[in-house]
């Protein structure tokens, strides 16, 4: 680093120390607003506590003496700090994915703090980029750190449903000169693939199946699933003797009905090679019982194919891209429509080499006469140079303050803010080097999971390096 000195850095390890308590409350008074993407209603475009949750981070930022403007037709708010010629914009979103009843720590939005970590439904995605972005603008102000940009702070409220919000501000506002998204890893994010969310409908009803329920957000592998069939003897009996002891499956029946059960491990799709899908569980496990019928087996025979891999192989998409690595294609909801039709949702992350439209065309394809595919939208992935003056500074900075050495910044799977704007690059709110081992059961505690969890004294740290980031990139761009 250039300009953040030992000196520099103390007197932000002092604030953030004197601050702790506060910077910790603010973050769980956010965590307590369920902010998932509900009805869109007058000023409220995706839902009255997404729109709330936004109103309540404007006065937070407008208590701590940020000028804020709220834009509750496109569901966004800015705030500003500095008044130089050059701007550094600061991206984060106040918006969560959906909860289920499989928390064990707290519940989703009554978080609670035990042993050094938060606990609660978007501590880490993305709540703590938006206190992360307030305590680094006031310690800049504070601490009367030489600033001499603008600093432009976006707090969002669709980015985990379509971002919406993002491109609105894209399309309306001036571009800062260069952005950071803290909703990543460390030292920063130089590439995004191209995303394509689609769904596939069955032409045929089912006939034996009576309900085919699982999942809430497109992103994350399916982790449970619950179905319901018509009973018969016969069809009671085959279960019974393929589920056996089966710890994946929880089975009941009564006079009229099977109930079924069936477990997987819930990942977002970026972890999705160590995902296991709970659909492709239950189809495979219901196609070993003749007495599901023709008509249902065929259906359950597709969807296993669709999901046999997390690669796309089942629609002739899989694809290796030089950059980027393997094409990754996951399940994330399943439903069983009202006129008896299975429907899958599907999340598609791909390299740039590989065209979206061509890739659309052989989803149609492999969908035949039996699917038909609806609501196929993407959006194009970018790749930054490696040599790029603000990718090394952040690297540099990261390296300093972690004493990490030959760090570099990655290329993922996963969508942030950054795809909509220009030279942006997201970046962490938990440095991890700082966070205890915390033991957590398979599929909680990370983001998109149940019991999503955060360490303080990594998020801490993130504050400081954010603040370092701000300071250096600034000398850069002016």
């Amino acid at each position: 680093m250039k300009y953040c000195d030992d000196v520099i850095i103390k007197k932000i390890d002092e604030y953030i120390s004197l601050n702790k308590n506060k910077i910790v409350d603010d973050l769980l008074e956010l965590v307590r607003v369920p902010s998932v993407k509900g009805e869109a209603k007058p000023d409220a475009p995706f839902g009255e506590k997404c729109a709330e949750m936004l109103d309540k981070t404007a006065l937070l930022f407008e208590y701590n003496g940020f000028k804020t403007d709220i834009n509750h037709i496109d569901g966004y708010a800015l705030s500003y700090y500095g008044e130089g010629d050059k701007s550094i914009g600061l991206f984060a979103h106040t918006d969560v994915v959906p909860v289920d009843d499989k928390w064990q720590v707290c519940k989703p939005f009554e978080p609670v703090v035990k042993e050094g970590y938060i606990f609660g439904r978007g501590c880490n995605d993305d709540k703590s980029g938006v206190i992360e972005t307030l305590y680094a603008a006031k310690i800049i102000r504070d601490l009367g750190l030489d600033f001499n940009s603008k600093l432009v702070m976006f707090s969002g409220s669709n980015e985990e449903s379509g971002m919406e919000d993002i491109s609105a501000f894209a399309a309306k506002e001036q571009m800062p000169d260069v952005s950071l998204v803290p909703d990543a890893m460390y030292p920063c994010i130089c590439g995004e693939r191209s995303m394509i969310k689609f769904d596939i409908v069955s032409k045929n009803k089912t006939t034996t199946i009576k309900k085919f329920h699982g999942g809430e957000a497109f992103n994350i592998v399916l982790g449970e699933l619950n179905a319901e069939l018509v009973y018969s003897d016969e069809l009671w009996m085959q279960i019974s003797n393929v589920c056996g002891n089966n710890e994946n499956f929880v089975i009941s029946k009564d006079a009229d009905t099977i109930y079924i059960t069936s477990k997987g491990v819930a990942k977002h799709v970026m972890d999705a090679e160590t995902a296991v899908n709970a659909a492709m569980v239950m189809a495979d496990m219901l196609a070993k019982c003749p007495a599901i019928g023709d008509n249902d087996a065929k259906l359950l025979n597709d969807i296993s194919s669709y999901l046999k891999d997390c690669y796309g192989t089942g629609f002739g998409i899989a694809h290796n891209d030089d950059i980027f690595g393997k094409l990754v294609c996951a399940n994330g909801i399943v439903r069983l429509t009202e006129n008896g039709n299975i429907k899958l949702t599907f999340d598609c992350r791909i390299g740039l080499s590989y065209d979206l439209e061509d890739v659309k065309r052989q989803i149609h394809i492999s969908c035949g006469d039996a699917w038909t595919v609806e609501n196929a939208d993407g959006s194009i992935g970018y790749n930054m140079d490696d040599d790029a003056p603000a990718k090394r500074v952040l690297e540099d900075v990261y390296a300093s303050i972690s004493g990490i050495d030959g760090v570099q910044g990655y290329r993922i799977a996963a969508g942030t803010y950054a795809r909509k704007l220009k030279n942006a690059y997201p970046i962490g709110t938990v440095a991890y080097y700082k966070a205890e081992p915390y033991p957590m059961p398979e599929g909680h505690g990370g983001i998109h999971q149940p019991d999503e969890m955060m360490s303080i004294d990594a998020f801490l740290e993130a504050i400081k390096i954010l603040v370092c980031l701000l300071l250096e990139l600034d000398k850069l761009i002016n």
